[in-house]
């Protein structure tokens, strides 16, 4: 439903730091690249922040190095859209989207899609959201269904790299 040049996703229970949208539009702006990340805060529902904020570091990769940051399990990248920006005519021109059949790692198989068919990317760790992890969720319970959708997302991440790596080597 978007209609902008760009998008990025907030959920609902979750905030961000006043200059979240300035962020992206500026390095968009200022850069040739498909894609602009921010760094975030992991807290707890009492305000507690989990993780440690690193020093400030940026920095532009290309496809391979996006994929692998995407899909580390740690990191200020990883697999979530909440933390990221993105060009609306890639998703369009591609017909990506979400993996409806998916409760877990839908963001992951989004994101490699999209990775694959995007160019540049500008990493930025600059903490400016506001994940609430909260005790229930989803992400947090361990449960049958959950194993499921994290063996199917991995499955569709692998084969996005793989298809996407054959598409590299057919147009040489």
């Amino acid at each position: 439903m978007a209609d902008g040049e760009l998008v990025t996703f907030i959920d609902g229970d979750d905030w961000v730091e006043p200059n979240y949208v300035d962020h992206f539009l500026e390095i968009f702006n200022d850069k040739d690249v498909d894609m602009v990340t921010c760094g975030f805060f992991n807290e707890s529902e009492n305000g507690k922040v989990k993780n440690k904020i690193a020093k400030h570091q940026t920095s532009i990769v290309g496809r391979d190095e996006a994929v692998k940051q995407i899909i580390k399990m740690t990191g200020t990248v990883m697999g979530y859209t909440w933390n990221k920006a993105y060009v609306r005519s890639i998703i369009d021109d591609n017909h990506l989207g979400f993996q409806t059949d998916l409760d877990l790692m839908e963001d992951q198989v989004f994101n490699v899609e999209y990775a694959t068919v995007a160019r540049k990317f500008y990493f930025d760790n600059i903490p400016l959201y506001h994940y609430i992890s909260r005790k229930g969720s989803i992400t947090q319970k361990f449960a049958m269904e959950n194993v499921r959708d994290v063996g199917v997302a991995r499955m569709k991440v692998y084969k996005t790299i793989r298809d996407s790596t054959r598409n590299e080597k057919d147009e040489i």
